[in-house]
């Protein structure tokens, strides 16, 4: 409970990160259209520079979305990306592909809902997509409807190196 709690506040940090750079707010301009997948019926659809490109974009899609991370998983897999068990930034620590969803309770009181997961090209690249919902304080997924927001994350085989030299060694934890 305590690795996912990890995992999922490690999401939060990043999409929070990611919420706050400059965005560019046309497919047309991102040059990784092939990776990060934008799907149909997208809306507030936007880019960014930030790793080496992200996308962020918010779907009408009820809770737990099974359909569109299926369709993810499915593009990725044409485009010979495997999904990794472990977490880039907490190292050990399963993500979505292997617990599914998990969730937390914010500072607001609202309650959310991750799935967070990775997957690798052979040349050592990879991809994070996060999935988030967020319900208000005393509602769930059975009595409220809140947009899907998804998260995709490219990181080159050098960036994701260096963001690995970054984390604390194992035995430093």
């Amino acid at each position: 409970m305590v690795r996912q709690l990890i995992c999922a506040i490690t999401v939060c940090a990043i999409s929070v990160a990611v919420a706050t750079c400059s965005e560019r707010g046309r497919r047309s301009e991102s040059p990784l259209l092939d990776v990060l997948i934008v799907l149909p019926g997208a809306i507030d659809v936007k880019y960014s520079h930030d790793y080496d490109g992200v996308v962020r974009y918010k779907l009408r899609e009820p809770f737990p979305a099974d359909r569109v991370i299926a369709d993810v998983n499915v593009k990725l897999e044409q485009r010979e990306w495997r999904h990794k068990d472990d977490d880039l930034f907490n190292p050990g620590v399963q993500n979505s592909h292997v617990r599914g969803w998990s969730n937390y309770t914010d500072r607001n009181g609202d309650t959310v809902f991750v799935w967070a997961a990775e997957w690798s090209s052979n040349r050592g690249d990879v991809l994070q997509y996060g999935f988030t919902y967020r319900y208000a304080k005393g509602e769930t997924p059975q009595n409220a409807q809140p947009l899907l927001e998804v998260t995709g994350i490219y990181m080159s085989a050098v960036t994701v190196n260096q963001v690995r030299e970054k984390l604390p060694k194992a035995d430093q934890r």
